[in-house]
């Protein structure tokens, strides 16, 4: 899983977007969200999917899209990589938990989702322009 941050949207911005872009825009800070999953294989291969957006991921998922992106471009990494399995067949139940706990806390904090709020402007053509704001 991969997981980034949900911030308001301007009410300017959503009272001028078309109803199909960005079904997701709110106008108030949501937090983290689960992004979708990511799977990487050797020699740097990823596939990854965006929760809730099909094949459309900037039109449906605009933020989603822009942490993907910043983090393409960025060359940072969508979440760090889960415990192997050799390590969570030896865990009890409980110690899986507190294993995984530990996972989802530190995927859903820095340096794979940024502690400032990833602030974007949608502009009527369509284009989607991202910048980081301080919080």
């Amino acid at each position: 899983p991969w997981f980034y941050r949900q911030s308001a949207t301007p009410l300017s911005i959503l009272g001028e977007k078309p109803p199909l872009f960005g079904p997701d825009l709110m106008a108030t800070d949501v937090g983290v969200q689960f992004g979708g999953e990511v799977v990487t294989y050797k020699d740097g291969l990823s596939f990854m999917t965006f929760h809730g957006s099909g094949h459309m991921v900037p039109q449906f998922r605009p933020q989603s899209a822009l942490h993907f992106l910043n983090k393409l471009v960025g060359g940072g990494g969508l979440s760090p990589l889960l415990p192997r399995n050799e390590t969570l067949v030896r865990l009890t139940n409980a110690g899986f938990a507190v294993k995984m706990n530990e996972w989802t806390a530190s995927a859903k904090a820095a340096p794979y989702v940024p502690a400032r709020k990833e602030k974007f402007v949608v502009e009527l053509n369509g284009n989607l322009r991202g910048e980081v704001a301080d919080r």
